[in-house]
């Protein structure tokens, strides 16, 4: 809330906004670092959960690169979505790297 002193910040205009690079539609990296204090089985199931595209990949298959890196890199989107989906993997106790294409 406002108060009398106060000087409200314009909304910025959508010109602004492109030449920040909000609406940018570069490609992003995602990235899971396995986590040695969560079970494989339960870091899998929420993985797949948040991205149900790797319901096309076995389980078995992602045991066999959990067993190979502590690291895998199994998507790749929007900016926002990746960051969107970055918020719900740590709230989850999912570290996601975020890498530029």
């Amino acid at each position: 809330m406002l108060k009398n002193n106060d000087i409200p910040i314009p909304e910025a205009c959508y010109a602004d906004l492109c030449k920040a690079g909000f609406f940018e539609r570069k490609q992003v990296k995602l990235t899971i670092i396995w986590n040695e204090k969560i079970s494989r089985n339960k870091q899998i199931l929420i993985l797949k959960k948040l991205y149900p595209e790797l319901n096309k990949v076995s389980t078995v298959e992602i045991y066999k690169i959990m067993k190979k890196t502590k690291k895998w890199q199994f998507a790749e989107m929007g900016w926002g979505f990746a960051v969107d989906f970055l918020h719900k993997a740590e709230k989850a106790g999912i570290k996601i790297l975020l890498e530029n294409s």
